[in-house]
């Protein structure tokens, strides 16, 4: 099979054959249709996040299952399924209740969606309907993401909330904000080239991030948000969230940040602010997803804005990193 090899920080991605996995008499073998190019991905390009060379990343996956280990039985070939981005020990509470990355022995997957195949254990995989498509399919894991902290922010539809970031993550917050009733919803951000994508997502407003963003807020929503997301994970972000909360609100911490980030603690506490930080997802969060698409709520296929082969990934992490105007690219691994 074809695989794409992190190499190590801004070194690119090498295009390899490797023998096609077999699996487990409790795994299956799936053909990867479709894998989304992440912040994590990027990050992982630069070398902020240190991750081990030599290894097949890509978590944002969906694939047709090709083969079944002798235990599986309810799986059959030919379905299309997804799965979380790491896999884990299967007994902990965790596991049960489907939040794996806080298994203590969750781990990588063995070889990831920048691959034409890979394995994965029965038990997590989680079927797609036919009404889907494998490009849909590789949404539900950002989706997942977004849907789990408006989940943990408990916002109802009179909901008045500000999302900071207009990545994949921010725009996810900004449909499920939507889908729970909530009509004022103001994304920041500090390009308009995602202007269209965020009001597509339900976003009543679009603002670029300036020195008289509070005013700005305050214009849109008629006062202060009463929750923030913030999802870009830029330096100052979370300071900012804060100083734009109104008093004894709520932000929730979303954002992939890999710096230092200096807090004045005494803003949070003179207005007792609530941070909540979210984390993935669990099952629940997956399940919502793909029966919210499933159910014909498809809007968020507008973030997928090009689509690669495994040997355009470099260009395409590098092009995303130079701020092109690109939202959720996709590696097709047979392209």
């Amino acid at each position: 099979m074809k695989v794409a090899i992190y190499q190590g920080p801004h070194q690119p991605f090498s295009i390899e054959e490797k023998p096609t996995p077999s699996p487990r008499e409790d795994e299956l073998l799936i053909k990867v249709g479709r894998c989304g190019i992440c912040g994590t991905d990027m990050s992982t390009y630069t070398g902020a996040a240190g991750m081990e060379t030599g290894v097949v990343y890509g978590h944002e996956f969906a694939g047709e299952v090709v083969a079944l280990g002798s235990e599986v039985h309810e799986f059959a070939i030919g379905q299309h399924v997804t799965a979380q981005c790491v896999t884990a020990c299967g007994r902990c509470e965790e596991c049960r209740r489907g939040h794996l990355v806080f298994c203590p022995e969750w781990r990588q997957h063995a070889s990831g969606g920048f691959g034409q195949f890979m394995t994965i254990p029965a038990r997590e995989a989680y079927r797609l309907p036919p009404s889907l498509t494998l490009e849909d399919g590789a949404l539900v894991e950002p989706l997942a993401v977004g849907l789990h902290g408006v989940r943990l922010s408990g916002l109802g539809p009179s909901s008045q909330i500000v999302v900071l970031g207009a990545g994949a993550i921010g725009l996810s917050v900004v449909f499920w904000a939507r889908r729970r009733g909530v009509e004022r919803i103001v994304v920041v951000a500090t390009s308009n080239r995602r202007k269209k994508i965020a009001l597509e997502m339900g976003a009543s407003d679009f603002i670029l991030a300036a020195d008289d963003l509070e005013r700005a807020i305050e214009r849109s929503l008629g006062g202060p948000p009463e929750i923030v997301f913030e999802c870009a994970g830029n330096p100052g972000a979370m300071m900012r969230s804060m100083g734009l909360v109104v008093p004894k609100g709520i932000v929730v911490g979303m954002g992939y940040g890999l710096h230092p980030e200096e807090i004045t603690t005494a803003l949070p506490l003179f207005k007792e602010i609530r941070i909540q930080f979210s984390m993935t997802y669990d099952r629940e969060d997956y399940e919502e997803v793909i029966a919210t698409l499933a159910a014909g709520h498809l809007e968020p296929r507008c973030m997928v804005t090009d689509t690669v082969p495994l040997e355009g990934l470099t260009g395409a992490i590098e092009s995303l990193l130079a701020g092109a105007p690109h939202c959720k690219v996709m590696v097709d691994p047979w392209a």
